[in-house]
């Protein structure tokens, strides 16, 4: 009779390779500063703030235009919105990327709102309509109208939208009033540099405008089309201050400002928008590129988030990146 020892001297391997399908090329590093906008955009989705999620997530995308959980939230957006359209193409898009749907909180919350979306834009046919044919390329291309352009914001009537239009930093005072010495000004230009540094294109500007200046900012912002890595400054009269940016929340720009603020109440009104740039700053900083590999030794793809070994009994389980293998002895 052959024992247990005995046995293992005519060993039988036996290999099971499972090549793990759709975690090629959907896992993809991302800079800090998009995990950060996808991240939020969660939240704000989870607290019924879907407005505002899409608007995060679309901040996102375009950073990074095929990130599937960018993609994936803007189409949960969109469905609470009655976009169904938009919705099914951003969640056939963030499935096409990733199909097994990493990027969802739950492959339910995934089936239940792809179903959704799906049914609406069915009932949007009608029972028993006629398809269309799609046109040629070239037919379509000269039958889709062209898109308004907007105007230069460089050749705006406004003088502050003409002034904040310009390339890179800018410091001006057009409140009328001289509300800045030029002293001032020179070390504003010099706290600009130092932000430019860091990828932050600072914008700072008096105006004459008496009231509320924090709309007045977005206003200006967007009149300028501005970046998503700018950042505006604007004092006014009483030593008013005021900032925007379209990556940071309008309640952390509102906090930092009143910080800045109080913190340097007996300081002049250039050193308290100086100090609101660069509290407001920290929450701008992009993380340094990553280095390139060298090209003779490129690294190997990292497409799965694991690798696992194991034995039992007799068993090893070996996971790898790519590839799931069983070996009994």
């Amino acid at each position: 009779m052959m024992g247990p020892r005995a046995g293992r001297t005519a060993p039988l391997a036996v290999w099971l390779s499972l090549a793990l399908i759709g975690c090629g090329g959907t896992i993809q590093a991302e800079d800090a500063q998009t995990l950060a906008l996808v991240t939020r955009a969660r939240e704000l989705y989870d607290a019924g703030k879907s407005g505002e999620a899409r608007a995060k997530a679309e901040l996102a995308l375009k950073r990074s235009p095929q990130n599937p959980q960018a993609l994936y939230l803007r189409g949960l957006a969109e469905l609470k919105a009655k976009d169904y359209a938009a919705a099914r193409e951003d969640l056939e898009k963030a499935k096409g990327i990733d199909p097994l749907l990493v990027f969802a909180k739950s492959r339910d919350e995934f089936q239940r709102a792809w179903k959704e979306a799906r049914d609406n834009t069915m009932e949007a046919l009608g029972e028993g309509a006629v398809e269309t044919p799609a046109l040629p390329a070239a037919d379509q291309a000269a039958a889709k109208p062209a898109e308004p352009t907007k105007p230069d914001p460089k050749q705006s009537s406004d003088p502050v939208v003409r002034a904040l239009a310009a390339d890179g930093a800018v410091v001006v005072d057009l409140s009328g009033a001289g509300l800045l010495a030029e002293p001032e000004i020179k070390a504003m230009k010099r706290a600009a540099e130092g932000l430019a540094a860091k990828r932050i294109v600072l914008k700072m500007a008096t105006v004459k405008l008496a009231g509320d200046l924090e709309p007045e900012a977005r206003r200006l912002v967007e009149s300028a089309q501005l970046g998503d890595d700018a950042l505006l400054v604007l004092g006014g009269p009483g030593g008013k201050v005021a900032a925007y940016t379209a990556t940071v929340e309008p309640d952390v720009l509102r906090a930092d400002v009143a910080e800045a603020l109080a913190t340097h109440a007996k300081a002049s009104l250039a050193r308290r928008m100086i100090e609101a740039a660069k509290g407001i700053a920290r929450h701008l900083e992009v993380p340094p590129e990553a280095p390139t590999a060298p090209e003779a030794a490129p690294a190997a793809p990292a497409r799965c988030r694991y690798s696992i070994a194991f034995t039992m009994s007799s068993t090893t389980f070996f996971a790898s990146p790519n590839t799931i293998m069983v070996r009994s002895m």
